[in-house]
């Protein structure tokens, strides 16, 4: 096992937050664009127009909603384990006297990520094709907007996605175990329940 000086973590800590803000510069700024002007379009809930978020919300009713577990925080629920790298929403909400409460809903991995919300053809070109317009809208962003029909009565102050990075790091105590192949599996099957090592919350405006 490798320990790192307090420096050295540092020093990747700069490195690995270099790496996220040059990924999202990425993504915003060429990724996007690339994909637009091929027809690929991938458009915030809130900029949709009527007929596109009609179909949204009802993509969320009819397969959505039936699969979703919302869980309520407070002192007789413990916090629930969250599994690495899964996608959830940090949700606050408020009862009719006023009081806030935390609630988690995980974002289910069974569902494509991206929701496809239109599929039109254009005109045709001058070569004859006929160009294609695709519209997708984030399914994290789908539920967030339909929270209100999770929690009847009360009031959805805010929610925001976030995930966790758990430690995958695997130590093997004794090189000469009887049987590697089983220590090994059982290392693996411990990383789901690693410490936590890091948390990335998305904080809409």
């Amino acid at each position: 096992m490798i320990l790192l000086l307090p420096e050295q973590l540092a020093a990747i800590r700069r490195l690995a937050l270099e790496l996220m803000v040059d990924a999202q510069r990425c993504y915003q700024r060429k990724l996007l664009p690339k994909l637009d002007k091929e027809g690929i379009h991938i458009i915030e809930y809130q900029k949709l127009n009527k007929t596109q978020k009609e179909r949204a919300d009802t993509y969320f009713k009819e397969v959505v909603y039936p699969v979703l577990t919302p869980l309520a925080l407070d002192p007789g629920h413990p916090f629930p384990h969250i599994s690495n790298l899964s996608l959830n929403l940090a949700i606050v909400i408020r009862d009719k006297k006023g009081n806030d409460k935390f609630a988690r809903l995980k974002v289910p991995d069974t569902l494509p990520r991206l929701l496809p919300i239109k599929r039109s053809s254009g005109g045709v070109r001058k070569d004859g094709t006929i160009p294609q317009q695709h519209y997708f809208v984030w399914l994290e962003q789908v539920i967030a907007a339909n929270l209100h029909d999770l929690f009847p009565g009360m009031e959805v102050t805010a929610a925001h996605p976030f995930r966790i990075v758990r430690d995958a790091d695997i130590e093997i105590q004794e090189l000469e175990a009887d049987d590697l192949l089983e220590t090994m599996q059982q290392n693996i099957r411990k990383r789901k329940f690693g410490s936590v090592i890091q948390v990335a919350v998305r904080i809409h405006a």
